[in-house]
Formats: C-alpha cells, sequence, structure tokens
C-alpha cells in the first residue's frame, strides 16, 4: 500500500496569512513612531519584540493539515488491495475478498486502515467520510456501492454460487458461477469508477479499473469441463 505523504498534504492558513502581513505592516509604523517622537531604542526594540513574538506564533500555525485530502489518501490505500485488482472469478479466497471490502468501508467510514491480520496500520483521528468539507457526497456513493458488493456477496451464499474444492490435495480453491463472478466484477468496477470521481476532484492517480481477468485457475477435478 502506498504511504499518506505526498503534496496538498497541508495548506495555508491565508487569515493567518492576512494577520501576519498586518502585524509586520503594524511594527514598521510603530517603529517609525516612535523613531519620530524620539521614544528612545528600548521602546523600538521591545515594539519590534512583541511583533516578532507574535508573527512567530502565527507562522508556526501557517500550514494547517489538509484533512480531507489526507482522509483520500486514505480512502486510496484501503482500495489499493488484491481484491480490487483481479476478477473475482480468480479470487483464492472469497472470505478474505469480502473481509478485504469490510475493511474498505470501515476506512471510509470511520479513518481506520487496517490489514488482511486486521493489524491498524493506519489511522485519521475523526477520519470518516462523514466528517469531509468537500467530496461527502461522492463518499457516500463510494459507501453505498461497496454495501451492494456485500449485499451481493450474502446472496452469492445463500444461492450456492461459489463453493471450495481441494485441488490436487494441496489447497483449497473456490469455485465460481461465472455469471456471479462477471457481476461481482461488474460491482467493483463501479465502485473503483465512483472512487475515482473523488480522487480526480482531489487531484490524485486514479486506481486502476481493468481487472486482472487470465489468471489461470485449476477446474474442480470433480466437475465436467463445460
Amino acid at each position: 500500500m502506498a504511504g499518506l505523504g505526498g503534496r496538498r498534504m497541508y495548506r495555508t492558513d491565508w487569515t493567518k496569512a492576512i494577520i501576519i502581513a498586518i502585524v509586520a505592516i503594524l511594527c514598521g509604523l510603530f517603529c517609525w513612531w516612535a523613531i519620530v517622537i524620539n521614544a528612545g531604542l528600548d521602546k523600538i526594540l521591545a515594539i519590534v519584540a512583541a511583533c516578532t513574538a507574535l508573527a512567530a506564533f502565527l507562522i508556526t500555525n501557517l500550514l494547517i493539515a489538509n484533512t480531507d485530502i489526507a482522509k483520500i489518501k486514505l480512502y486510496r490505500m484501503a482500495f489499493d488491495r488484491p481484491a480490487f485488482r483481479i476478477s473475482f472469478v480468480n479470487e483464492v479466497s472469497e472470505e478474505d475478498f469480502i473481509k478485504a471490502v469490510h475493511q474498505t468501508l470501515e476506512a471510509i467510514n470511520t479513518g481506520i486502515l487496517r490489514d488482511r491480520t486486521g493489524s491498524v496500520i493506519h489511522k485519521i483521528d475523526l477520519g470518516g467520510k462523514s466528517g469531509l468539507e468537500k467530496w461527502g457526497r461522492e463518499m457516500d456513493e463510494v459507501a453505498v456501492a461497496l454495501e451492494q458488493m456485500m449485499r451481493r456477496y450474502q446472496a452469492g451464499i445463500a444461492e450456492k454460487k461459489f463453493r471450495q474444492f481441494e485441488y490436487e490435495g494441496k489447497f483449497i480453491l473456490p469455485e465460481v458461477d461465472k455469471p456471479f463472478g462477471d457481476h461481482m466484477d461488474d460491482l467493483k468496477i463501479t465502485t473503483l469508477e465512483k472512487m475515482n470521481v473523488v480522487l480526480a476532484k482531489a487531484k490524485l492517480d486514479p486506481l486502476p479499473v481493468e481487472l486482472g481477468r487470465d489468471v489461470w485457475r485449476p477446474r474442480n477435478p470433480s466437475k465436467p469441463p463445460s
């Protein structure tokens, strides 16, 4: 997964920038006034010191975290998983797939990003989509698309659209009904496209939407070829 660093993680607080400019102008005016009335070097130095201290305080807070961009980058990382890069038919573990969908939705709703073991790898306080200043409606659409994928997956279980088999006594693989798998891929691509709308507005790199569909998969030896 890519990191959260990069451009636009911070933005300028222009209110503070304007205040700093005003402070600098006032400092100059007060110094000029002190010179005109012959107030003495000690008073001039006191004015400069006070203005410098205020300006330094404002400058240290001039850059504020661009929380929207940080959140969108985290959401993008949540999609940077094999579950969103390969065809559903080629999933090695359907359980891992739905777990990845759950974790992606969790990242969008809470700002907590987990790896496949469940460990937290990134966290943004109050990082859920409900706190976005921009693109909240678009991220709601992404979340709805993920929820549709989860519902279709659960329906597939009930309809027995995929089942596991043991391949040559070495490992377990799922066998997926192709129309069901194609439908899951369509839902997956739709979700990625909706996320790419947000990434485009945030001026971030898009997610690939072409799924790996040509990965070789062994067939269930107990099932005759179609």
